[in-house]
């Protein structure tokens, strides 16, 4: 990893394939995330991101927030402006690794072809 000050953003460009809905499990070591820039090639079905984290880079479990709940974020615009999304503030991913997962809320959505998502994280 590059070097960088505190506070300072390190992009993380991961790719959503068509298929399987999810990125592939991405080491950030430990940084957190802090939002994610979606393409405006962002198939629109997916309104939203969720996130699963992985200590060993093999088995992913999903975040969820302190209420249990899936940790995820809505895309104002899928599909039609590219976008930075925050991730709330109740939403602490700063794990060693994590996979983000194209989602509609109740199920994962294919993208229609590729899509790069680049994720930033802050010490």
């Amino acid at each position: 990893m590059a070097e960088f000050y505190a506070g300072q953003e390190v992009t993380v460009p991961i790719t959503v394939a068509s298929a399987p809905e999810k990125t592939p499990i991405v080491r950030v070591n430990g940084l957190t995330l802090r939002g994610v820039y979606v393409p405006a090639a962002w198939t629109a079905t997916a309104t939203m991101l969720r996130f699963n984290a992985s200590a060993d880079g093999v088995n992913t479990y999903p975040v969820c927030t302190p209420a249990g709940a899936p940790a995820q974020v809505t895309l104002t615009t899928p599909g039609t402006a590219a976008s930075f999304v925050t991730v709330d503030s109740l939403i602490k991913i700063a794990q060693k690794y994590i996979q983000v997962v194209s989602h509609n809320g109740t199920t994962t959505i294919a993208q229609a072809a590729d899509r790069e998502l680049i994720l930033s994280v802050v010490p």
